[in-house]
């Protein structure tokens, strides 16, 4: 073996039989997602995979002969040689260090790179074994994240709501408004104390279970209203909103606090005041109901229950057609187009309630479940039967609230939200303190202008909105995101609703909005950490499952009988562990919209005949028979990797839950103009009370079959992902449990 400085490398293509000894290696080195390598005692390639030429942008032919230090930043070389100098003189048993790297195309990467030694039967250092990582990314990542700590901090002490953290009892954090709403004049005052000191004495129990919840399930509390007790002693009513962080590298807890002591007084005022509005609220009372996909209501109020006469506990549960008999058919039809356009639909109705008839206008929203799935339908009825007795009413009111107009506005400007009043061009008519906050513009600035003045350049469908306000002016409710621009130039991002209103007798329309920046951080942060956290754990995952398999095989030597088992053990575990990162990246990736495609033609039978020859040893090993009788050849556009991995993981479940001597037949053909695939087994089936949840995440039937190895319970969810991501579906067709299940692929049909 020539010398780094001298003689003649061995390289050219020729891979020395003894760095891959065995096909089953050689087929998982090349098809490895991570970049792995092989260089001699000369530090150049003899080997490299797919992945590792990916990544820098050499064919395997212009990689091979080239030194490491060529690819290695000019920066990172001496320290490179270092490390892969003691490598080769048996002083080190390998490292891993972050370093960066030069691609062909010239462009800068990181990489987390983790090295092995591999000796010769003499027991010399023949070569040196290498999986590089791209950490590029998260390098980005951290840069990014160091230069906006600095925006966070500034963002957080100019909140005019308190902000605190705390961890193990006690303060860690708070800003400058939330000393002051505590009664405190700095900061040092609150931070040190125990958080319990705070907190009322009658809600300190409900606060203990409420912080050891959520830290054990990771998930925020939504706003709720408390009472905290201020250094003074003085009680003040607030609203929080908390959320687990991490701060300092451990589990914290993040509080927003609200102070409704203003609110509090409003909503006195409103109480004191109840009899006088109580002919409007009763003309206003809507009826609220909730149904699921059958028809069945899972929620209904007060008011809409007494219409039948009836308590609403007695019509949960129930078929609406129980309550509207013939007249649910109709009902239905909308229903049935709210459930396929996913959109809203209002309609006008004459429905019959026990013993009278009452004409309705309802709207009828959709509850969509993650973005994506439709699980049932929100409806809000009014009668507008009486709609001129209830604009009369409104009327009064608008007269009493031009003679109070103070009053009026005290109880606008209470709503911690912002509101914005607009008439039927779009102009601000009022807005309350909320806005006023949200923007930094003083009220009087507001009026007359549109909702153009205050939009974010070039981050707005401006059309798309326009039409909202134009439809919501015409009586249809709408939602949106909105970027907007405060007076100092910060740009955010709010959630907008959009309803019909009157304004002192106008017709016009009422905007509410909510400040979501935290939100949105929130969620970035969580996404990017759950990535990082699933890349840090895959490389050195795949080399301990590569070490224990050359172990395994004998590549250091004969292992006794005693240890082959607890090996194979820890390699099937490693084995499960990488297929769980692997499925959290690809889950993260189609729930994040960073899921790629590479569209192609091809031969889904030959796709289909290529995939299953790689079950070969487990189909021999239970005796299990593959029917390929019912596959056409249907030339199929898609990806062909994800397609792969969709049929890969149907057919690795029906070998798992098949019983021996099963069999498994496979069907290939085109019906409503796409491709449909079939995969049917004789196997144990899936329990009918689990149908709904198969396609879930980590969703795992009870099998009834103990010592049974379970996946990461995410196969069918992303394998339903990637199918709709590519225009097609997966669906279970039919399953009965000891018989069998029959799953579909539809996939589009090239042209």
């Amino acid at each position: 073996m020539a010398s780094q400085n001298g003689g003649e490398a061995r390289h050219g293509g020729q891979v020395p039989d003894n760095i891959l000894s065995l096909e089953l290696y050689k087929q998982a080195f090349d098809e490895a997602t991570v970049a792995m390598g092989f260089i001699d005692s000369g530090w150049r390639f003899v080997r490299a995979n797919q992945a590792f030429c990916k990544m820098f942008g050499y064919s395997l032919s212009e990689l091979l002969g080239k030194s490491i230090l060529e690819l290695t930043h000019p920066d990172d070389v001496s320290r490179t040689a270092e490390k892969l100098g003691k490598v080769f003189t048996g002083t080190s048993g390998g490292y891993e260090i972050e370093k960066r790297y030069i691609t062909k195309s010239g462009d800068t990467i990181w990489g987390l790179v983790s090295t092995f030694p591999v000796k010769d039967t003499a027991g010399k250092v023949a070569y040196c074994f290498g999986v590089i990582e791209d950490i590029t990314a998260r390098k980005k990542l951290e840069m990014t994240l160091k230069e906006s700590e600095l925006l966070y901090h500034a963002l957080v002490e100019l909140s005019p709501d308190g902000i605190a953290v705390h961890a193990e009892g006690k303060i860690l954090f708070v800003n400058q408004a939330g000393a002051r709403m505590l009664g405190a004049k700095k900061a040092e005052e609150i931070v040190g104390k125990p958080t319990l000191s705070f907190v009322h004495p009658d809600s300190q129990s409900a606060v203990v279970e409420r912080i050891k919840k959520m830290l054990e399930e990771n998930q925020p509390v939504p706003l709720i209203a408390e009472k905290f007790v201020r250094l003074d002693g003085g009680v003040i009513d607030v609203g929080v909103a908390a959320s687990p962080i991490l701060y300092s590298g451990k589990k914290a807890v993040q509080v927003v606090i609200h102070d409704l002591t203003e609110q509090k007084k409003a909503q006195k005022a409103v109480i004191e005041s109840e009899e006088r509005y109580r002919s409007l609220a009763e003309a206003a009372h809507d009826m609220i109901f909730v149904l699921d996909r059958t028809g069945t209501i899972t929620y209904v109020n007060s008011f809409a229950a007494r219409q039948f006469g009836v308590a609403p506990e007695e019509m949960i549960g129930r078929k609406k057609a129980e309550f509207f008999g013939p007249a649910s058919e109709t009902q239905d039809i909308s229903l049935r187009k709210v459930f396929e356009s996913r959109e809203p639909l209002y309609r006008e109705t004459r429905t019959p309630f026990k013993d009278k008839m009452l004409w309705l206008g309802t709207w009828l929203v959709p509850l969509v479940e993650n973005g994506k799935e439709v699980t049932g339908i929100l409806g809000v009825s009014r009668d507008i039967s009486v709609q001129k007795e209830a604009e009369l009413e409104l009327l009064k009111l608008n007269r009493t609230l031009k003679e109070s107009e103070e009053s009026y506005h005290g109880l606008f400007d209470s709503v911690a939200e912002a509101i914005y009043i607009q008439d039927g061009d779009g102009k601000f008519l009022d807005v309350n303190s909320g806005a006023v906050k949200m923007y930094g513009h003083p009220k009087e600035w507001f009026i007359g202008k549109t909702p153009l003045d205050v939009a974010a350049p070039g981050k707005n469908d401006l059309k798309k909105i326009g039409q909202l306000v134009e439809r919501a002016f015409a009586g249809e409710p709408a939602e949106f995101e909105f970027w907007g621009v405060r007076s100092n130039g910060e740009v955010f991002p709010k959630d907008v609703r959009l309803y019909k209103g009157k304004y002192f007798g106008k017709d016009v329309v009422i905007a509410l909005a909510t400040d979501i920046t935290a939100r949105k951080e929130q969620q970035r942060q969580r996404d990017e950490f759950v990535m990082i956290a699933n890349h840090e754990l895959r490389a050195p995952m795949t080399a301990i499952r590569w070490q224990i398999s050359m172990i395994l095989d004998g590549t250091y030597g004969p292992i006794g009988d005693g240890l082959r088992d607890p090996l194979s053990g820890m390699m099937a575990s490693a084995d499960r562990l990488i297929e769980l990162v692997n499925d959290m990246i690809s889950t993260g990736r189609i729930e994040g919209g960073g899921l790629k495609l590479t569209p192609s033609d091809f031969d889904i039978k030959k796709l289909i005949a290529d995939l299953i020859a790689t079950f070969g040893s487990e189909v021999k090993k239970k005796g299990l028979v593959f029917d390929l009788s019912g596959v056409k050849s249907v030339s199929v556009h898609a990806d062909v990797d994800k397609t792969a991995q969709i049929l890969s993981n149907l057919v690795d479940n029906a070998i798992k839950f098949t019983d021996d001597g099963g069999k498994i037949s496979f069907g290939a053909g085109v019906d409503g103009g796409k491709a449909r695939i079939t995969v049917v087994d004789t196997g144990i089936g899936i329990p009918p009370d689990f149908n709904d949840k198969l396609f879930g995440k980590f969703a795992q039937a009870v099998t009834g079959r103990e010592g049974e190895l379970r996946g990461t319970g995410l196969g069918l969810y992303i394998s339903r992902e990637l199918a709709k991501t590519m225009g097609g579906d997966l669906i279970l067709v039919e399953s009965q449990v000891g018989k069998g299940s029959v799953f579909a692929l539809t996939l589009p049909i090239k042209g």
